[in-house]
């Protein structure tokens, strides 16, 4: 697996916050309750309880986890308890595996410049005890943040998703757009494909701060 191979990434972030504010200090940030998080990409251990979670959180909602065979060579983006657990997690499959399940129904030459490196996400996933409101959408936020600098930093140009009508909004405070285009997934059913311009995004994160503590390895 090349993607994402030359650094690793950590970045804390206090989930008293009712954003993604992020701390300066190296130490884990922790909240009252002491479930301060850490974003790292994962490996070894980390990554088999990235898929661990996963393979959970979609049995417990659909009955089973739709297999597409992208785990293997795809990265895994995690947030880390103060505990060391992994908490909550992210996929990122890399412009390797262009063209991507969607680009059967959708032409991304509409969307994207000649030679951009496009990356797919998706399969975010949040331990029961950190999805409550106050917890779960900084908690999500502040992965989805780390994921734009990681990806800068391995020259992804644009970052797809497809998604729920419902989630749409959520998607867009991530800093997300609204492609508005719509297809049916094998899986999902209809779904929404929206898009991130890393360099966009990442230049919103750095003008607010939030991305201080960013640090590689």
């Amino acid at each position: 697996m090349d993607l994402f191979s030359r650094r690793v990434y950590t970045l804390t972030m206090d989930l008293r916050q009712s954003a993604p504010t992020v701390q300066k200090s190296a130490e884990v940030a922790r909240d009252r309750m002491g479930c301060g998080v850490k974003f790292a990409i994962a490996t070894g251990e980390k990554r088999s309880s990235a898929l661990a979670l996963q393979n959970l959180v979609y049995s417990e909602a659909l009955g089973h986890l739709p297999a597409d065979g992208l785990d293997a060579d795809a990265v895994f983006l995690v947030a880390e308890s103060s505990a060391h657990e992994v908490v909550a997690s992210i996929r990122l499959v890399g412009p390797a595996h262009r063209p991507f399940d969607f680009e059967t129904q959708v032409d991304l030459r509409r969307l994207v410049e000649p030679g951009a490196r496009a990356a797919l996400v998706g399969r975010l996933c949040v331990v029961r005890e950190f999805r409550p409101a106050r917890k779960s959408i900084p908690l999500q936020r502040g992965l989805l943040h780390f994921m734009v600098k990681a990806a800068d930093q391995n020259s992804i140009t644009d970052l797809f998703l497809y998604t729920y009508e419902s989630l749409v909004r959520f998607y867009r405070v991530a800093l997300f757009e609204n492609t508005g285009l719509f297809f049916r997934h094998s899986d999902w059913g209809f779904v929404r494909l929206m898009r991130l311009r890393v360099s966009h995004a990442l230049s919103k994160l750095e003008s607010s701060n939030e991305l201080d503590a960013v640090t590689g390895k």
